[in-house]
């Protein structure tokens, strides 16, 4: 069976006379290739990206169950592609100009899965403009903030949540623009909330991260935490909260663990107290503390008297009453085998910077008791102290002034 670069070249010419040019990059979900046109004496570029999906392998398939399975499969991609579409026009967001789907034969001629094809306007990522360019500054990411937030609010307002809002899909055009990219796992629907697992893991907001054992809903909001946490990251000099310049992979993945579970966190080495402010309300744990519309975040981007808490207030909950608290609710004690009432521990296996993590297996966490709960109640005021008693008037004395203060020191 030819591989993904090979199966482009035989889709060839592609659209308007499209050809592969060279491999850009790629990871779990496709790969990207740019394309070259000649467009009257002229050469033009844009991007593709290419993304696979194939039948299961481990899955025995009759002829029929096969046809349903691919059947449905593009099905749910066609709606995939019909939901970049409907945001065609609106600013800084990676355009889909053209698509096509097209099958995968194996060597005996069997339809085995097809490939998505996306046209995009090709770019370059945020990742690779910052290796170019060294990191950016301030007043770049502060750019950034705005452009993502315009970009957000055309998405949210037709009810569609990006859900794996991170550096690596962030693109800048040739004028210092930057644009949100990468709609594969975004999700359109008639309500505006969610119960899916979806995004990489160090970006992904404590709701969404905890939906895959407990079905609760999320919404919109889920997108600022990740807003939130790429502004942070950015900040930081490129680290995660929680993290410093020794920090190891372990160091770093309980560090994403701990503010999972709504550990408190400073906010970023750099950036204006304004613009701190701002990306700590969207890294609130709890959504109701975040930003609940992209427009107060535009608002609180453009006004230069914005002030917030820094920290949020710690939530009135405890570990058993806290609705986001999950793996350690009530029983869901977790156990020396790294399972709590009978889910196993997620497998870390998702990305940091684009590279995965090293973990592929089950991890069982360092420590095997609950996590501590980040977010206990105040402790309830003290009751006011009785009134002291009125002292009993002095006696009379004798002897001067020295031995009256003596009496008052007595009485007391």
């Amino acid at each position: 069976m030819l591989d993904i670069g090979e199966r482009l070249s035989s889709y060839e010419p592609l659209w308007e006379n499209w050809y592969k040019d060279s491999y850009i990059g790629g990871g779990n979900f496709g790969r990207v290739y740019k394309l070259k046109q000649d467009f009257f004496g002229e050469t033009r570029y844009s991007a593709v990206k290419v993304i696979p999906i194939m039948l299961d392998q481990e899955r025995n398939f009759n002829e029929e169950s096969k046809a349903e399975f691919i059947a449905k499969k593009k099905d749910s991609m066609v709606q995939e592609i019909k939901n970049m579409y409907m945001l065609k026009g609106q600013s800084n967001l990676v355009q889909c100009l053209n698509h096509s789907i097209k099958d995968i034969f194996d060597d005996s001629g069997k339809i085995i899965g097809f490939d998505v094809l996306i046209q995009m306007d090709l770019y370059t990522s945020l990742p690779q403009y910052i290796r170019d360019r060294g990191e950016l500054s301030v007043t770049q990411v502060e750019k950034l903030a705005v452009n993502i937030a315009v970009g957000l609010r055309s998405m949210h307002d037709i009810n569609m949540l990006h859900r794996d809002i991170k550096t690596d899909n962030i693109y800048v055009d040739n004028e210092g623009n930057f644009l949100l990219g990468d709609f594969g796992i975004s999700k359109q629907e008639a309500m505006s909330s969610y119960s899916t697992l979806a995004g990489t893991q160090p970006f992904i907001a404590p709701e969404v991260w905890k939906v895959q054992h407990t079905n609760r809903r999320y919404t919109k909001t889920a997108d600022f935490y990740s807003y939130g946490i790429s502004l942070y990251y950015l900040l930081n000099g490129h680290m995660l909260p929680m993290e410093t310049e020794n920090s190891t992979q372990n160091d770093i993945d309980n560090a994403v663990f701990d503010r999972l579970n709504g550990k408190p966190f400073g906010p970023p080495k750099n950036g204006s107290d304004r613009l701190k402010s701002i990306v700590m309300k969207c890294c609130a744990y709890r959504p109701e503390d975040r930003f609940q519309n992209m427009a107060e975040v535009l608002n609180a981007l453009s006004d230069q008297t914005y002030t917030a808490p820094v920290m949020p207030a710690a939530a009135p909950y405890t570990s058993q009453q806290d609705p986001y608290a999950t793996m350690y609710a009530g029983n869901d004690m977790m156990t020396n085998t790294g399972s709590y009432n009978g889910y196993q521990q997620p497998p870390q296996q998702q990305y940091y910077n684009g590279q995965p993590s090293s973990y592929g297996t089950p991890y069982t966490y360092p420590t095997q008791q609950p996590a501590p709960s980040y977010y206990e109640p105040a402790p309830a005021p003290m009751p006011a102290p009785a009134p002291m008693p009125a002292p009993a008037p002095a006696a009379p004395a004798s002897g001067g002034t020295n031995k009256m203060i003596a009496g008052l020191f007595a009485a007391v």
